[in-house]
């Protein structure tokens, strides 16, 4: 079984990403993905001040794998709850 990473050094990672290495969990679901072998992976919400440019947010939801730093499907909202940016991955950010 591989290491797991847990969720609060994807947060840790994803939030340096985006400029807040203070981000803070604000939910976390654990899951599997679909098709086999059914990769353990997880939901996260994070909140904090995260920039991408000039844009600013105060909460990403997004899916990571728990086996390998993959990051996907991050959207990004501002305090009114608006859609800010979506990234496909953390490599497209």
């Amino acid at each position: 079984m591989a290491h797991r990473l847990s969720p609060e050094e994807i947060a840790r990672q994803v939030g340096m990403h985006y400029g807040d290495p203070q981000a803070q969990l604000a939910g976390v679901k654990d899951d599997v993905a679909d098709p086999p072998p059914h990769e353990p992976l997880y939901h996260i919400g994070l909140t904090g001040h995260f920039h991408k440019g000039a844009l600013v947010a105060v909460r990403l939801d997004f899916s990571a794998t728990a086996e390998r730093m993959y990051v996907w499907n991050i959207l990004a909202v501002d305090q009114a709850g608006n859609r800010v940016w979506y990234d496909q991955d953390l490599d497209a950010a």
